[in-house]
């Protein structure tokens, strides 16, 4: 049940995980141009970048409940 909430992990996570909100509110107001702007200064989704534990992963998600200011990040 874990894995389908993107907000959960199953596995360890990365120190800062941030996650972009992709659905139709926030695509319309600019998340694929933050989802191009992370994966250029962090990398591919879902990877960790920087070192010794400390890094920072992105990923898409669903729905975060601020579709009156998209994209939430």
């Amino acid at each position: 049940m874990a894995s389908f909430y993107a907000l959960l992990r199953t596995s360890p996570s990365p120190s800062t995980v941030v996650h972009v909100c992709d659905d139709l509110a926030c695509r319309v107001n600019g998340a694929e141009q933050v989802c191009g702007q992370m994966e250029r200064r962090f990398g591919a989704e879902g990877t960790e970048a920087g070192s010794n534990g400390a890094g920072v992963a992105w990923q898409r998600s669903p729905c975060l409940g601020q579709c009156d200011r998209g994209s939430a990040r």
